[in-house]
């Protein structure tokens, strides 16, 4: 909801009525405006979008600040527990696990290969015995904000098909930068983290709003003269500062391109590399 009204706002057309089904499934009809905008489709009456079950919206889905996904997994599964399959200075690999001991998300996080800046390496070391990432910042009085750099689909190797306790071979992932900061220190960048998420808990599927929410590299960004306030204030808020009318931000996507392709590549083969007793069984 909060990313169509922030279209609509920006471009001065309407957006559309919520109608919710008596399932509890939310939708949005559309106006064809809005619609149009979207998908680059003519339409030439309301169309109905599915934004969610009852009390969610695009960004409760997938927040990116505050609401931590541990805590949503937990609203669905019960208590969550971490388990690191490894953490180095380069790479980090974990699973959420149920009560049940499925894997609910498998994380690949990639460290910066400068390593970490002095007031996170602390922090790192309680995350690397085995503390989860958004609960152990929290904790130490840190803010999170997740800079989404891409919403795919990923086919599952037959290990984290195990893991997942689920046969399904593709699953819904995201690629975000991890940035972090607290009342003493400028926003930092912790790593970069691709997420898969359960089939149960997500569809192999992605669409525009969760499109909507990708954006160019930290890295790119700064490169482009956008100052790391403006940044993190455009991940909390309704800013303008990463606008897609900005010509800093349009270069910034052309400058990330390569960086985000890079990254998938890195990821990808560590999904596809043999992980032997490191797979997680119920």
């Amino acid at each position: 909801m909060a990313i169509v009204t922030e279209i609509a706002e920006r471009h001065g057309v309407g957006c559309g009525q919520i109608l919710e089904e008596t399932d509890g499934q939310r939708f949005m009809y559309l106006s064809p405006s809005i619609c149009h905008m979207l998908t680059g489709a003519e339409h030439p009456y309301p169309a109905p979008v599915a934004v969610g079950k009852r009390g969610d919206s695009p960004y409760e889905d997938f927040p990116l600040i505050n609401r931590l996904h541990s805590d949503m997994l937990e609203d669905t599964y019960g208590p969550i527990s971490t388990r690191v399959l490894r953490h180095d200075a380069k790479v980090r690999e974990s699973h959420l696990i149920d009560p049940a001991g499925v894997s609910r998300t498998y994380a690949i996080t990639l460290f910066p290969d400068e390593g970490l800046s002095e007031p996170l390496r602390g922090i790192d070391a309680e995350i690397r015995a085995g503390s989860s990432i958004g609960k152990t910042f929290r904790r130490h009085g840190y803010e999170v904000r997740k800079n989404v750099l891409e919403a795919l689909i990923v086919e599952l190797p037959l290990w984290l098909r195990e893991a997942f306790a689920d046969q399904r071979t593709h699953a819904q992932a995201r690629l975000s930068e991890l940035l972090c900061r607290n009342e003493l220190s400028p926003p930092l960048l912790y790593g970069t983290a691709i997420e898969v998420y359960h089939p149960d808990f997500r569809c192999a599927e992605t669409n525009h709003l969760e499109r909507l929410q990708e954006a160019p590299t930290w890295a790119s960004l700064i490169t482009e003269g956008l100052s790391s306030e403006e940044i993190w204030q455009r991940l909390g808020s309704e800013s303008k500062a990463c606008s897609r009318d900005d010509e800093r931000y349009l270069r910034a996507r052309l400058l990330a391109e390569p960086q985000v392709f890079a990254l998938k590549e890195r990821m990808q083969d560590i999904l596809e590399s043999d992980h032997g007793d490191l797979v997680v069984r119920a």
